[in-house]
């Protein structure tokens, strides 16, 4: 068995601004590049992936916005 092209490679860029002490926006955003073979996502650390066969060398996008309060 061979494991070429089994991996991947993610970047993520996140910034979060304060508003006042206790409030802050936030906006997030993450990308993975699967290799061919591979079929990893944000949901399931791991390379199998429930889904057809031969479902691989995919993308995947993550992007967030929110606000946060701490009472």
């Amino acid at each position: 068995m061979t494991t070429a092209d089994t991996g991947a490679k993610m970047f993520f860029m996140g910034y979060e601004h304060a508003l006042s002490k206790r409030t802050f926006l936030a906006a997030n955003l993450s990308t993975m590049r699967n290799d061919s073979k591979a079929a990893y996502d944000f949901w399931h650390p791991s390379n199998t992936l429930p889904g057809p066969a031969g479902h691989t060398g995919f993308k995947s996008r993550h992007i967030y916005a929110g606000m946060k309060h701490t009472f």
